[in-house]
């Protein structure tokens, strides 16, 4: 008796894993998913304390950055923060999405993969992870600070002056480690996987309007560059495509099962 594949011709991974039930339906051990996450907490903040130790270095590449910026004409970030300063309530208003949504809706969207799509669950998580450990190897070769630590840069510490840094009491994760945007990043994997879950029209397109204000935010209270942003950005797909959660490898692999083969005939023609 011939063996039907439960699965469509065509089909991604991701895809796959949403419509057929097997053994990676089952959700992942609670205890090892927060042991994951505690240890990238740790590592980042070790890898944080030690570039903190290379300031001048930091500040040397921050500069450099903003002056490629400025050769390729790309170097908004200063008339964008000066304007976001001069408007006192949307300043406030940005300095605390800058400090909460970040972390708070990566986590959502996380813990809503983990309850409702446990098939996708680890593909999302190895994405973060891989995100993650790519940022901690750039913070660590190429400490970048941002804008708002450069000296005579003539930037305005948003989040500092409206006094939402200490009223968050939330310490800045990238002091000096704005390359790449961990902020863009996660942002741009939220989209993502809002993308490959969700089907309501209005949510998919909240999901790709959040990595927009993020990147506008972070570049307005003078966190990050462009250069930046735009390399969290590949970061995350590229975490993503590794995983599986991007349909390249499928792709290609689909379009040479169908790439017809030489024959005899054929080839003696």
């Amino acid at each position: 008796m011939t063996a039907i594949s439960s699965t469509p011709r065509g089909a991604t991974s991701a895809e796959s894993a949403l419509t057929i039930p097997d053994r990676s339906t089952r959700r992942a051990f609670l205890p090892v998913e927060l042991a994951i996450v505690a240890m990238l907490v740790f590592v980042y903040g070790r890898i944080h304390d030690l570039a903190e130790t290379r300031t001048a270095l930091s500040l040397y590449d921050g500069f450099q950055l903003l002056a490629w910026e400025r050769h390729l004409g790309l170097a908004v970030e200063l008339p964008t923060n000066l304007w976001l300063a001069a408007h006192s309530r949307l300043a406030e208003v940005t300095s605390w999405y800058y400090q909460l949504a970040h972390l708070t809706v990566t986590l959502l969207v996380l813990v809503a993969c983990y309850i409702w799509r446990p098939a996708v669950y680890r593909a999302a998580r190895n994405a973060l992870v891989f995100i993650n450990l790519i940022g901690l190897a750039v913070f660590w070769v190429y400490p970048v600070a941002p804008p708002r630590l450069l000296p005579g840069g003539g930037f305005i510490d948003v989040t500092e002056v409206t006094g939402v840094a200490a009223a968050s009491n939330t310490a800045a994760p990238d002091q000096y480690a704005a390359m790449p945007s961990l902020h863009t990043a996660w942002a741009v994997w939220v989209t993502l996987i809002v993308l490959l879950l969700v089907r309501s029209r209005w949510i998919r397109i909240l999901g790709v309007i959040y990595p927009i204000l993020t990147v506008t935010v972070i570049v307005a209270t003078g966190n990050h560059y462009i250069l930046d942003a735009a390399a969290g950005a590949a970061v995350a797909l590229a975490a993503a495509a590794v995983v599986g959660l991007l349909p390249v490898r499928e792709r290609v692999m689909s379009v040479r099962r169908m790439r017809p083969r030489s024959t005899p005939e054929t080839s003696s023609a």
